[in-house]
């Protein structure tokens, strides 16, 4: 007796606990402890791990998965049944009846078994399957196809939070030289080379890179604020990011031998030639073979109606078997209809697959031609570096002599300062070109 306890219990238990197919596909998991430090990998992962978009396109799967098997099932119906009732019956109570007034009860049970197996169904039934399994493969191709989708743009808005990190980098470098010119135009006014104009010169050159940086820290501030948008943070969450725009332009992803939105839009191809033919075969006969039987109180097929008069009759039990077959000659041109109606899907669905294709290749083009030039424009970019940086060097060493103006310092400076933030603007191109052309090419992260 403790031991069928014991057992029942287990079973309990276990039927409480073992969550469904559906539930374990797109039931949350529980939130792991965030990484120190968010990278390109962390990113991808956090992005695959929390994202409800992507649990939906699990649930669709499920829902998908689901039809297919039925589809399958649809080869054999039937189903096995049991019948039972009880009634209470009264006649004789209008005053017309010559019959005597009776009241009488009875009850019926009945155990019924039905199969019945198409031999023929003009190609409606193998269709219907084809359907079925490629809406399974468009819902698997939908969830790679968000997944891609999901992951690409949080590195967009990565590549732009780490280009607003290295703008504020080079606004307060820009800002330290700004003091230090600063106190060397106040030391040559105490010298009596510089004037008080030169020193005013100077503060309002300060002021202008104390603003700069300020704004660069408020489109950083705006930028993590997007990243932890895009990773289901809270805004308060301290947010450290690892990696560089050159890391990220250099990430080589495992390619895709289909793209997804590709393999969506044939697998949607698929689906509709399979519903074409599906309606196609209304214009044809069906053959099944069917068996059925019976064993109860009541009449065969209809086991509510009693057998007897007695409150609960003999059992008796009855079978049918044969072939059964239909053609539908005339149906008010419905079939016709539905056959127009799946060509012009059909044929929608192939003009979709081919906009696909035409428009990745496209944006592959269009991210290899952003990348080169890029790339051109980071070469020109860092020789013109060297160059300002050494002209930058040479009129602070003239000016600290006396040899040249506080206008050539500052033009120096604009110069250096501008191909800096230029070369951070280049290598943010670099990086968001290479994660479209990753995208338009479908290489998963």
């Amino acid at each position: 007796m403790r031991v069928r306890t014991l057992m029942v219990a287990v079973c309990l238990l276990g039927s409480v606990a073992l969550p469904s197919l559906a539930e374990a596909q797109t039931a949350p998991p529980a939130s792991a402890t965030l990484p120190s430090s968010w990278g390109m990998q962390e990113i991808a992962g956090r992005v695959r791990q929390l994202d409800p978009r992507l649990r939906v396109t699990a649930a669709e799967q499920v829902i998908a998965h689901v039809a297919e098997r039925r589809a399958r099932w649809n080869r054999v119906r039937g189903g096995i049944g049991l019948h039972a009732g009880y009634g209470v019956t009264s006649t004789g109570w209008l005053p017309t009846e010559t019959m005597e007034r009776r009241t009488r009860d009875h009850a019926t049970a009945a155990a019924t078994a039905e199969i019945r197996l198409p031999l023929y169904a003009g190609g409606r039934l193998s269709a219907g399957l084809e359907a079925a399994e490629a809406q399974l493969r468009m819902a698997r191709h939908d969830h790679a196809a968000m997944q891609l989708h999901l992951t690409t743009a949080a590195w967009i808005v990565y590549a732009e939070a780490l280009a607003a990190g290295d703008q504020v980098r080079v606004s307060e470098h820009a800002l330290s030289r700004a003091r230090d010119l600063l106190d060397m135009a106040r030391k040559k006014r105490e010298a009596g080379i510089d004037t008080e104009a030169d020193v005013a010169r100077a503060e309002l050159n300060l002021v202008r890179y104390e603003e700069d940086v300020v704004v660069q820290q408020g489109a950083l501030r705006t930028a993590l604020a997007g990243l932890r948008s895009a990773l289901l943070l809270d805004d308060r969450q301290p947010l450290r990011l690892r990696g560089s725009l050159s890391d990220l332009a250099q990430h080589r992803a495992s390619p895709a031998l289909t793209h997804p939105d590709v393999a969506r839009s044939r697998a949607a191809v698929d689906q509709a030639r399979a519903h074409l033919r599906e309606a196609e075969s209304g214009y044809l006969p069906s053959v099944e073979l069917f068996a059925l039987g019976q064993y109860g109180n009541s009449l065969p097929g209809d086991p509510a109606a009693p057998l007897h008069d007695e409150r609960f009759g003999p059992l008796s039990g009855s079978w049918a078997t044969g072939v059964q077959a239909g053609w539908t000659v005339f149906d008010f041109f419905a079939t016709r209809d539905q056959v127009a109606t799946s060509e012009a899907l059909l044929a929608a669905r192939r003009a979709d697959h081919d906009t696909t294709s035409f428009l990745l290749a496209q944006r592959r083009n269009d991210a290899r031609h952003r990348k080169a030039a890029a790339t051109d424009r980071l070469e020109v970019l860092g020789a013109g570096r060297q160059t300002a940086q050494r002209a930058l060097t040479l009129a602070r060493a003239r000016y600290q002599t006396g040899n040249a103006t506080l206008t050539e310092v500052l033009t120096a400076e604009l110069e250096a300062i501008r191909l800096d933030s230029n070369r951070v603007t280049a290598s943010l191109d670099l990086a968001l070109a290479h994660i479209d052309g990753m995208q338009a090419e479908g290489s998963l992260p």
